[in-house]
């Protein structure tokens, strides 16, 4: 069982860096593409401790080499397949290779524990369809707290817009999306350009205790998934 971390062109693997469950890392050639592996007798397992090593090993190739990120689950079951899976995909991962090189990925959300901002309001109660109630009213209501939920998360992403607004010209890339407390803004940043985009993130967020920023980590949200059995 061949298991992915990364798509990557010039990688190079520190000497002391291992893999899920320890084991050794190798780079398998696939054309212009080099895919960082390890080997395995049955899947690994799907616990935090291995989707960490997991994020550890793209981390470290990530800052040595450029890198497509792969998250954790996608396996092979043997070179031949992974060197298949790579060649059917390998104009659009040369494109992720040249649009996430060399970049970073941050992102901005909401503190739920720190915050109200951001998450959805209140469940209506429960309606029980029954004679004193009949079915058309607990659809109206059912589609009125829909329509609540979208406001609050129109209002909420609006907010964390205007509020972060002035980074966006810092980033290659912003990506909006919606995370398990809220709005989230994703930023494909430069490398070279890290220290600058902090400092603005810093500046933007002061007294801002309702927002966290997270990263750099290597740039999941940005980079290609069409590589899984």
């Amino acid at each position: 069982m061949i298991h992915l971390y990364a798509l990557a062109r010039g990688s190079i693997l520190p000497a002391d860096l291992v893999g899920v469950e320890g084991a050794e890392l190798e780079i398998v050639p696939c054309g212009a593409i080099d895919a960082v592996v390890s080997e395995h007798d049955r899947p690994p397992p799907t616990d935090r401790a291995s989707a960490l090593r997991h994020a550890a090993v793209v981390a470290a190739v990530a800052e040595r080499a450029e890198v497509v990120p792969v998250r954790y689950g996608v396996q092979h079951h043997d070179r031949a397949g992974l060197q298949g899976a790579v060649a059917s995909a390998e104009t659009e991962l040369l494109r992720s290779l040249h649009r996430v090189g060399g970049h970073v990925e941050f992102v901005i959300r909401h503190d739920h524990a720190a915050s109200s901002i951001g998450r959805p309001p209140d469940r209506a109660p429960k309606v029980t369809v029954s004679d004193d109630q009949p079915g058309r009213r607990y659809l109206e209501d059912r589609l009125a707290e829909q329509r609540r939920q979208r406001r609050a998360e129109q209002v909420a992403t609006a907010e964390l817009r205007a509020i972060t607004g002035p980074l966006d010209g810092k980033a290659a890339v912003v990506v909006e999306r919606s995370g398990p407390h809220g709005p989230e803004r994703c930023y494909l940043v430069e490398r070279r350009a890290l220290a600058i985009f902090t400092a603005a993130a810093s500046s933007c967020l002061r007294d801002r205790e309702e927002l966290v920023l997270g990263g750099p980590w290597p740039p999941y949200t940005f980079a290609t998934e069409e590589l899984g059995t």
